[in-house]
């Protein structure tokens, strides 16, 4: 192979340094407009997203369902007509027990509560979704734009390889792998496009079926202290909230249930045609009606009890392994970054002095490339699981 005759290949050039002082001004400037755009993003969600409103509807309906328990039954209008145009008529009204009625207060306010729980554990998982979707469609186009550079890098390689084979210059098993390298790039930048198309319409799903238009995303700098977070994660956990609420409705149904052994009541007032209005009332006997409603009841409040330990354990167990996933990533990310192989340009310059085979030089460049998409897919890990570290803040 000739040695001055390799084509060059796409690189970035650096400025002196006014021109860095300009880029980290305008990276600085371009921060602000990421965490901007970010924020005007998941409103939007917000505001569109389906789901949410459906659970609005439904939590307004479970309200509803809890205050009629606090209604008394229809009255009751009786009119019974007898022999010489004679007539008797009634009205009455049943009443639970008063105590019945305020246990039944007290379970709406806390239906009220968990509907609010639900309302915002829905909220939290649908912007946690929004937020990945959108890193990961960030990391996908800027990965789709370094495979393009690849996949045009290895178009032209593969041109010149074809030039230098004419001219006996190289075997046809350089070329083939010239042509392997360029065919591999295309498949990549293939699959980029495909996965960008799945992320694109899962954030339309959650916008509502609209689109989310975004730019780049730049990656938040905030670093994390695990041991600080972690009591802040329990405290705030939007599905710990939620079975810790029901444990309380719970207590308060077994309650309910216990004075369902109290009889009822009916207050009415009876007037024949010829006498004057009398008053009269009635008493239940709860023998038979509230036989099991106790020990189910009971039961139901076992069940969340138990339920609510095991959501404490399974949160408390998420949170580690976050935890853990989050000091792993980000000691392999800082020992990444430590490394300044400029791998590719020494690449170049064996290649075109002789120093190594083309074999040798696509072998060496596909572990590099492999390095740098290891580093980038790492980000993403990491800032991913910052998300779901940091998701009950939202």
């Amino acid at each position: 192979m000739k040695k001055n005759n390799l084509p060059q290949m796409n690189k970035h050039k650096h400025g002196f340094n006014m021109k860095k002082i300009f880029l980290i001004l305008t990276i600085f400037g371009l921060n602000i407009l990421f965490a901007q755009q970010m924020e005007d993003a998941l409103s939007e969600i917000l505001k569109n997203n389906q789901e949410l409103k459906a659970i609005s509807e439904m939590n307004k309906l479970e309200v509803l369902n809890a205050k009629n328990e606090l209604i008394p039954d229809n009255p009751e209008l009786e009119q019974e007509f007898r022999e010489n145009n004679n007539y008797e008529i009634g009205i009455t009204q049943s009443f639970q027990f008063p105590t019945f009625y305020y246990h039944q207060y007290k379970n709406v306010q806390l239906t009220k509560k968990q509907q609010e729980a639900i309302y915002r554990a829905t909220k939290v998982r649908i912007l946690e979704e929004a937020k990945i979707g959108i890193f990961k469609l960030s990391y996908l186009e800027n990965q789709t734009k370094i495979q393009e550079e690849r996949l045009e890098n290895a178009t032209q390689l593969a041109s010149y390889f074809i030039k230098m084979l004419n001219e006996g210059e190289i075997t046809q098993l350089e070329l083939n792998q010239a042509k392997i390298h360029k065919i591999a790039f295309d498949n990549q930048l293939q699959n980029l496009h495909i996965e960008k198309a799945e992320v694109v319409e899962s954030l339309k799903l959650l916008n509502g079926g609209n689109d989310v238009n975004l730019s780049i995303i730049e990656y938040s700098k905030n670093q994390l202290n695990i041991k600080n977070l972690k009591d802040e994660y329990l405290e705030k956990n939007p599905d710990l909230a939620i079975e810790q609420i029901n444990q309380q409705i719970a207590d308060r149904h077994t309650k309910i249930a216990k004075y369902g052994w109290l009889p009822d009541f009916k207050l009415g007032v009876h007037k024949e045609k010829e006498s004057d209005p009398m008053l009269h009332y009635g008493i239940s006997i709860p023998l038979w009606k509230n036989r099991n409603h106790v020990n189910r009841a009971k039961a139901n409040q076992r069940y969340n009890a138990t339920n609510l330990q095991y959501t404490k354990q399974s949160v408390v167990s998420k949170f580690d392994q976050l935890g853990l996933q989050f000091s792993i990533l980000q000691n392999k990310l800082n020992l990444n970054l430590s490394l300044d192989l400029n791998t590719k340009e020494l690449l170049e310059k064996s290649l075109k002095a002789g120093e190594i085979s083309s074999i040798e030089y696509f072998t060496e460049l596909e572990n590099l490339y492999e390095f740098e998409d290891e580093l980038l897919k790492t980000k993403l890990d990491l800032e991913v699981v910052k998300v779901k570290l940091t998701s009950f803040k939202f």
